[in-house]
């Protein structure tokens, strides 16, 4: 088809030059004919030229889309392979041999590793789906667009700055501006590479400053030497509809790296955001308890965490799901704190047994950044009210975001049960997961 459409322009440019050589002498008199038959085939190597060159930018284009499907194929391709290295190390693990020759954790943790793999499952297929619909969009793109998406941003440019809070062992965050494009791509690429990484930040006892808690935080890495942090693409990715997928992947590495602390006898707990996006994921939160149900052992270091806003603003929605995790052992944990008027058996009831306050909030007792010492007494009796409802209701208090010895000399005058921030350590990445 192709080679009859370039004859007909041919056979039409042709044409015209034969023309412009016969018509020209009659009616240009001045002309004579041998000057036509130059002017003829100039016509008629020029046309050649240009259509060689609109040619040429069909092929290219032609091989450019080829390319960016081949492209696309490979990602999926590479992801299938990560589920099915990630399925396999779990069923090795299931059939791990005894002294005796036969699998030694066959029977019921061959059921927690089926569980493990239908929750992973159902996440692949999420992605999948918003997979195939931005294939759709893209087919229906133009293609300049089509081919600037392809040429633009797939390679990462690396990031020259200080370090952020991966700390000295990860890589570094990117300190350029990104555009909401860019981040999209970056995200897109960390699902289907798996190089979305989970960071952990200790959370010590005071005034003793022994680790107790890990908070998980997710970091998306775009290369070797640099990553995103949360800040820089969580709202992008909620307007792209990905960030119901890094939640989930975020919380299925955080069991997977309770359970290894658990057969490790490390007696520490771990702290997993769960994000509004998750919660309202009906689909797949259910499935997610369902698979908890399997692993009530690891609610005795698992916390599971959600905002202020989430708590009071979502309650009738999400009521259901987590009174089923209540049921089965799980306790929660709720951070960012914008109302100090608590009811605190209200959080008891609702299985809140951990409330986390940024330092600031509390450090705003000081006189000298009130206008009087009468409203610095207030908010400081404040403090003490809220800590002793606290402890009253069996409801540990973390103050994160703790960053200078002389604010947690400040905070240490009221009883504290647990501290957060860079003072005790950085989020470092976990090697486990």
């Amino acid at each position: 088809m192709d080679f009859f459409k370039h004859l007909l322009i041919f056979a039409s440019y042709a044409f015209i030059a034969a023309v412009v050589a016969m018509v020209t002498p009659s009616t240009f008199p001045v002309i004579d004919a041998n000057l036509a038959l130059v002017m003829g085939g100039l016509v008629l190597v020029g046309s050649m030229a240009l259509h060689e060159v609109f040619a040429r930018r069909e092929r290219d284009y032609a091989t450019a889309r080829r390319f960016y499907s081949l492209q696309q194929a490979f990602m999926q391709l590479k992801e299938d392979v990560g589920v099915v290295r990630r399925t396999s190390l779990l069923l090795e693990e299931a059939l791990e041999l005894g002294p005796d020759g036969k699998p030694k954790n066959i029977g019921p943790d061959m059921d927690k590793v089926v569980a493990e793999v239908r929750v992973l499952q159902s996440l692949i297929e999420q992605l999948s789906t918003k997979r195939a619909i931005e294939q759709q969009e893209e087919d229906k793109a133009s293609p300049v667009n089509s081919r600037a998406r392809f040429n633009g941003k797939s390679m990462p440019t690396r990031a020259i700055g200080r370090e952020g809070s991966a700390g000295r062992e990860g890589p570094a965050p990117i300190v350029r501006p990104l555009d909401d494009e860019e981040v999209l791509d970056y995200v897109r690429q960390g699902l289907r590479s798996d190089r979305i990484d989970l960071y952990l930040q200790p959370i010590v006892s005071l005034p003793q400053r022994k680790v107790r808690f890990f908070e998980c935080f997710s970091r998306i890495r775009v290369d070797d030497s640099s990553m995103m942090l949360a800040e820089q693409y969580i709202s992008i990715a909620e307007k792209g509809g990905l960030i119901a997928a890094i939640d989930n992947l975020l919380l299925f590495r955080c069991v997977q790296l309770v359970r290894k602390a658990q057969n490790n006898n490390h007696n520490v707990g771990f702290f997993c955001n769960i994000s509004p996006h998750t919660l309202m994921d009906r689909k797949f939160f259910g499935e997610f308890i369902d698979f908890m149900g399997d692993n009530t052992g690891l609610a005795r270091n698992l916390f599971f965490e959600f905002s202020q806003a989430d708590i009071t603003e979502k309650w009738p929605d999400i009521a259901g799901d987590l009174e089923r995790l209540a049921q089965l052992g799980f306790h929660f944990s709720m951070d960012r704190i914008e109302d100090l008027s608590l009811d605190f058996k209200d959080l008891a009831r609702r299985n809140i047994r951990f409330v986390k306050i940024d330092a600031g909030t509390l450090l705003a007792r000081r006189p000298d950044d009130l206008e009087d010492e009468a409203e610095a007494k207030d908010v400081e009796g404040l403090v003490e009210a809220l800590t002793q409802g606290l402890n009253d209701n069996n409801i540990d208090l973390i103050v994160e975001k703790l960053e200078a010895e002389e604010d947690l000399i400040e905070i240490l005058d009221f009883d504290i049960d647990f501290g957060q921030g860079y003072l005790f350590g950085e989020p470092r990445i976990s090697r486990e997961a």
